[in-house]
């Protein structure tokens, strides 16, 4: 991943299902963000289809680290809470990139829409589920979290070759 080259982005939409590590890593923190954004949007009224969730997610992870490059890394999972909602916010330009993405394959290009109360529902649980999967992540299988924690490295190290660093 040589920075500045415009042939980073159609790699990096690959490498978080390039290795089964990655693979794995990747399901298990998209079920996690799911899971919070399909509870939060139960309670809300908004409810949303588990694939399309699955898919805005999914789509967002290519872009975790290249988006917020102008960040420092994000912490890791054995790091407070504090840092651990700070890493959350870290991937809301992913997600609401991913959110635009999706739309644009349903309805074309366009605006996005979907109004304020949607993308701040996207934002929040985007938010929360990092601070969600740095508690469980203690009392999963060995195998388990440590996808997890290639998924983390995978993203620290986009973050690093981002053309937004420093």
């Amino acid at each position: 991943m040589s920075k500045g080259s415009p042939v980073n982005i159609l790699k990096n939409s690959f490498v978080p299902f390039s290795s089964g590590k990655l693979i794995q890593g990747s399901v298990e923190y998209v079920a996690i963000e799911v899971l919070v954004s399909w509870l939060i949007r139960k309670v809300m009224g908004m409810p949303r289809g588990l694939l399309n969730l699955s898919t805005i997610h999914a789509v967002s992870l290519p872009f975790l680290g290249g988006a917020v490059g102008f960040a420092d890394a994000s912490a890791s999972y054995d790091e407070n809470f504090s840092a651990q909602f700070q890493a959350g916010a870290k991937g809301v330009p992913a997600v609401w990139l991913a959110h635009y993405i999706v739309q644009v394959f349903e309805k074309g290009f366009t605006l996005p829409s979907g109004g304020i109360k949607e993308y701040l529902i996207t934002a929040i649980s985007k938010i929360l589920s990092r601070p969600l999967a740095s508690t469980v992540v203690g009392y999963l299988p060995d195998n388990v979290a440590d996808a997890l924690q290639v998924l983390h490295a995978m993203v620290n190290q986009q973050t690093k070759s981002s053309n937004f660093s420093s």
